[in-house]
């Protein structure tokens, strides 16, 4: 048995040329990819950091005794939007519960006042 060998010569260049052109196409697709997610992701993010930042100065108008009725447009079904549900009712709440206050304080006014 007898084996047999082939080699052949050529410049490396030539050789390489074909996986260098696939390597910069690879390389070109693969950033082009990674800015696709990278702007996705941020668009994502802020539309899920919206309605926190919403609630948020809701929640900061109330801590400061803010209690005009303003429509936080937080709607959503989820945990972010029962959490907005929550502050609405309490602002609510809380309105209703300082004008009977009010309403009874000035009551009291005048009856002391007849007395």
């Amino acid at each position: 048995r007898q084996r047999w060998f082939m080699s052949v010569a050529a410049p490396e260049a030539e050789a390489t040329q074909a996986t260098d052109s696939l390597s910069r196409t690879m390389l070109i697709l693969s950033i082009i990819c990674l800015l696709i997610v990278a702007g996705l992701t941020i668009v994502i993010a802020r539309q899920l950091v919206k309605p926190i930042l919403i609630i948020r100065d809701e929640c900061m108008l109330l801590a400061d005794g803010d209690l005009r009725d303003r429509k936080a447009n937080v709607t959503t079904e989820d945990e972010i939007g029962q959490l907005a549900k929550g502050f609405r009712d309490m602002r609510a709440n809380l309105h209703s519960l300082v004008t009977t206050v009010h309403s009874q304080a000035e009551q009291l006014a005048a009856s002391s006042q007849q007395l």
